[in-house]
């Protein structure tokens, strides 16, 4: 009987968690010119069975459960925290930071209006916080040593083209080539640095060590690299869902 309530509402579970799992792993389309042997035994297979795997384990009713679990408690432990807050402190909650949209650098994100009024109802809270019984408030450090420096720096700027050059030419010159290498470095940064402010104190994502030549994709996950990368793996996405629940 138990088995057939999950069953039943194990669909209902899943479209309840805010899709946390992603999509399902789409299965690759294999070509004519490779056997089905060959096929199984290629990365972008491997690769897509292992995502397909995780990504059932996510959608399991056991893992839906271990989720709602600690997410039911961390809003528990945090809505005490409010009440408690709220009960004994007249200057309310501390405003929370808005997210920054997609496509815009950290640099442009401060100047936006968002951000501005942000810093402003945050300095007016400390303000309210600080105890007046000391010369320097407990929330007296600069505005720039609270907020996170951003290591890329400001955006490359596109070198002029000289006179004379067409569009062709012109992409062709040292200057130009330059910028494209800066510019390429500082996305790759501003990407980088922007999954870090997500990750927060989670560290960042565990890389996969490499397979050894010989060694086949069943082999490989019996190795302690593989293992112990996995434990890794496992132990950050746990850290990020638990911050993602906090949040």
């Amino acid at each position: 009987m138990n088995k057939v309530v999950i069953l039943l509402l194990f669909p209902i579970f899943c479209f309840g968690q805010n899709n946390i799992c992603g999509d399902k792993p789409i299965k690759p389309i294999r070509s004519t010119e490779i056997s089905k042997k060959e096929w199984k035994q290629s990365n972008v297979y491997i690769d897509y069975k292992d995502s397909l795997r995780d990504w059932k384990v996510c959608m399991s009713p056991l893992g839906i459960n271990e989720r709602d679990e600690a997410r039911l408690e961390m809003k528990k432990i945090e809505a005490e925290k409010r009440k408690k807050i709220e009960n004994t402190n007249p200057c309310g909650n501390k405003p929370n930071k808005p997210k920054r949209p997609k496509g815009i650098s950290i640099d442009d994100f401060r100047k936006s209006v968002v951000f501005v009024d942000y810093k402003k109802s945050l300095k007016k809270w400390k303000a309210c916080m600080s105890p007046t019984q000391l010369t320097e408030p407990v929330f007296s450090r600069s505005e720039e040593k609270d907020q996170i420096k951003n290591p890329c720096g400001e955006k490359p700027n596109k070198p002029p083209r000289e006179e004379g050059l067409n569009h062709e030419e012109y992409k062709q010159t040292k200057e130009y080539k330059k910028f494209q290498d800066e510019q390429r470095d500082w996305k790759d940064c501003e990407e980088l640095f922007e999954k870090r402010l997500k990750w927060g104190d989670c560290g960042d994502k565990p890389n996969k060590p490499p397979r050894e030549e010989g060694l086949n994709h069943e082999e490989y996950k019996l190795t302690k690299g593989h293992i112990k990368y996995k434990e890794k793996l496992q132990n950050w996405r746990s850290c990020i869902e638990m911050n993602k629940s906090t949040n």
